[in-house]
Order: structure tokens, then sequence, then C-alpha cells
């Protein structure tokens, strides 16, 4: 795992400064990874939180510095006295050591009587719903972002604040594997194999919006869908439009298209009009796989490539904007 963005810790002992203040002893490899990587971002940024038998993915931004004069510091996150939030809980949030926080602000952080990791939902109205375990410790967060959750899409997903993922049933993954042929991107079959999306999200977003396992099965099943199986593309997300973004099984790179609504007719045909001189003139072309590839717009080369562009390299941030769909013909 790389961490980006870090901050020089201005002092050692800035940290047991800190510990003194709160009343509380930082684990060692927390401390370590503090003097490398202060205010840093890492590059795996999903984790799960834990409630009952919920699992949930959550999106990690980065690490509270602990330089007294930077922007977001951990003095200021942990300054509870008098704080609307300290009257809020009764006092409750002092059990936690905030250390980091997510895209949408909800921090993450120590709790003082177990050593356990928790995410806390700042919106949550009641505070003893608001607390969701991570890890038993900070190495074991560690190993999650190392391990469980490396998975851009995943990631992508995650960066919707709504969404909740389950495990897919076996008869889901079965059913994927005979739609795909078991033709997928390993980022696809890993995610769609493993956590899926319990349900799709209530809400439009301005550039992809999410499919449940459920839902993929049925825009593939669809006449549509099965039309695009036949000439090798398989639909796992569509745009703000609904219009079906496939990847393309018959290519080991597996480049994303996307199909417009209005470049078919009624007769299923590829129809559409361009400028011809003075003129407009209309073309259609049948539905194979030739014209498919010719006239769809192309959204990426690869699946890899469609995933990074998802990824907003400036800030480490997964976010939909960094998606823009091709120009309809």
């Amino acid at each position: 795992m790389k961490w980006r963005f870090a901050k020089p810790l201005e002092s050692d002992n800035l940290i047991s400064e800190f510990e003194e203040k709160v009343g509380y002893t930082f684990p060692k490899d927390f401390i370590d990874i503090v003097r490398q990587y202060n205010s840093g971002s890492p590059d795996v940024k999903c984790f799960y939180s834990f409630r009952d038998v919920r699992r949930k993915i959550r999106v990690f931004d980065r690490l509270l510095s602990f330089n007294k004069t930077d922007s977001c510091n951990i003095w200021s996150f942990n300054q509870f006295d008098g704080s609307d939030w300290d009257k809020f809980t009764n006092g409750e949030i002092r059990n936690f050591v905030i250390f980091a926080y997510d895209p949408f602000g909800d921090p993450i952080a120590f709790d003082k009587r177990t050593n356990e990791i928790v995410w806390i939902d700042h919106e949550q109205a009641d505070f003893s719903m608001a607390v969701e375990k991570v890890a038993d410790s900070f190495t074991d967060l560690l190993h999650c972002w190392s391990y469980d959750t490396d998975n851009p899409l995943l990631c992508y997903y995650a960066s919707f604040k709504t969404i909740v993922f389950r495990a897919p049933t076996t008869d889901e993954k079965a059913e994927l594997e005979r739609l795909s042929g078991g033709r997928m991107p390993e980022a696809f079959r890993k995610a769609f194999t493993q956590t899926v999306l319990a349900e799709e999200p209530e809400v439009n977003y301005t550039g992809m919006k999410p499919y449940g396992i459920d839902r993929i099965i049925t825009e593939n099943t669809s006449p549509v869908g099965v039309k695009l199986r036949e000439l090798g593309l398989f639909t796992f997300i569509s745009s703000s439009l609904d219009e079906n973004i496939c990847f393309d099984m018959e290519d080991d790179q597996y480049p994303v298209y996307q199909l417009p609504r209005q470049l078919l007719n009624s007769d299923g045909d590829i129809e559409f009009t361009a400028d011809i001189g003075n003129g407009k003139e209309t073309f259609i072309f049948p539905f194979n796989r030739e014209n498919a590839l010719r006239f769809l717009p192309q959204l990426a080369d690869s699946f890899d490539e469609f995933l990074n562009m998802l990824l907003d390299k400036d800030d480490g941030t997964y976010s939909v904007s960094n998606i823009v769909t091709a120009n309809h013909p």
C-alpha cells in the first residue's frame, strides 16, 4: 500500500503530547504510520464497517495531521469540551479518539475503552446507532486495506454513501457465470462473486448508476441485453440516462462501450442522422458486432482504464464526475 500527500511531522513529541492530552496511548503500528505518513492518504481506500450481521464498505480519505497549524489536524478534531457533539452525545464522544475521516466527513476513531477501530456516522441522530466497528485493532485495519478490499470497482461503489452491500447467493453467481460465459474482467468478477450491492441507490448521479447483481442479471436477459450479449457485450452499469454501459467479452482487455438510447430504431437497427453537405442524411445499419464496435461510443480501451477514470488522480478520491459519457453519433 502506498501513501500520498503526507506532510512531514514537525516533531515526534507532538504524538506523546497529544496522547497525554487525551489520555490514550496509540499502538506502535499507528505511531509508525504517522511518523512516515502524517496527514497522508492511502491508495487503497476501502474498508468494512459492521453492525450485527450486516457488513458495509466504507471509504478512507486521509489521516489527521499531528501538526497543530495544519488545517485538518487531530487536535481540533478531538476538541470536545463544550462542543455541540459533546452535548449531543452526553459526553460519549470523549470515549473515542478521532484519527482520520472519510470523504463524507464521518470520523474514523480509536475506541479508548477497547482499542477497536470504529466508524462514526456524523449524520445519525441516535449516537448509539452511529458507531460501527471496523476492526479489532489498527493492525487489523491495515490488513483489511492491504488484502480484503483492494478493488477499485468496490471502492467506486463504496463512494456512494447510501449503498449497502451483501454477499451474493450461489444461484446469482452461477447465473452471472452463465450469462457471461465466464468472460469477465477480474475486478468485476471479484466484486460480484464476493460482495454485491444489496440494492441500487434511489438517487440520480451525474455520471454512472451502479447496478446490483439482480439488476445486472435483469439487464442482460432483457431483449436489448440479450442482443448485446450475442454481440459479445455485457451490461454491468448504466449512464444517468439509463443507457447500457457494457464491457466487450470478446476482447481480453474488456474495452467499455455505451449504447445511446436513440441509436437503435424501432426495428432494432442502428440509425442516426448526420449533416452531409448542406443537408442531413439518415443512415441505417444492421445491429451486428462489426457495426456495434464501429458506432457505439467507446468509453475506455480496457476495463482497467475505465476503472482508472473513476479515480481522481489529483486527490486520490473516487468520483463519478471523472467519467464523461461519450458524444452520441
